[in-house]
């Protein structure tokens, strides 16, 4: 799916009459190389990012050690959502894992259009609850599951992090070392 299609079904759900049924602010389009940093740490948040191609990696600095917090794929929004929303500097890196083609959004646009158009202002709630979703499911399964039941839940619920994103990687994002996820991995194959 692509933002245009996106946006096309919120109006579709439109059922006031409202006549704002085209794209409610600009959309731009963009491509970047491989580990190219879409946001680094410190900056302020401009644009919301809808993955059309390629990988992005959202992660966070601990004590000078990257932690993954998230993959993104096509399909869905990204950005340094706490930057974006609050306006302060960026805790996140958002960063690009393959070759990607993006549409873009900027927040001035958007906040500009939250005050006449229904349009934006269903696609922002949607976008929230998608992160908000995603962000109890991760906080519940950090909280209740072992590394291995996490395993498990990528491997049944999103496979397309194990086929395409390297061990050492899927490692920081499981929050072990890469020699604990080899074992796990040998438990589970067999």
């Amino acid at each position: 799916m692509d933002i245009e299609t996106l946006i096309e079904q919120l109006a579709g759900e439109n059922s006031d009459g409202d006549q704002d049924l085209g794209l409610p602010f600009p959309i731009h389009r963009a491509s970047f190389p491989r580990n190219h940093v879409l946001t680094r740490y410190g900056q302020i948040e401009t644009k919301g990012y809808f993955l059309r191609k390629g990988i992005v990696q959202c992660s966070v600095q601990k004590d000078g050690e990257e932690r993954i917090i998230d993959f993104v794929f096509p399909g869905n929004f990204v950005t340094a959502y706490n930057s974006f929303v609050l306006d302060t500097p960026s805790d996140i890196e958002v960063s690009t894992l393959s070759e990607c083609e993006v549409a873009y959004f900027f927040k001035a646009d958007v906040k500009k259009r939250y005050e006449d158009s229904l349009i934006a202002n269903k696609l922002g709630r949607y976008i929230k609850e998608k992160v908000l979703m995603e962000k109890l499911r991760k906080e519940k399964e950090l909280l209740t599951n072992s590394a291995e039941e996490n395993y498990r839940e990528l491997l049944k619920n999103r496979p397309e992090v194990i086929e395409n994103i390297p061990i050492h990687k899927i490692a920081k994002y499981l929050g072990i070392h890469p020699e604990s996820l080899s074992r796990i991995r040998a438990r589970v194959i067999s």
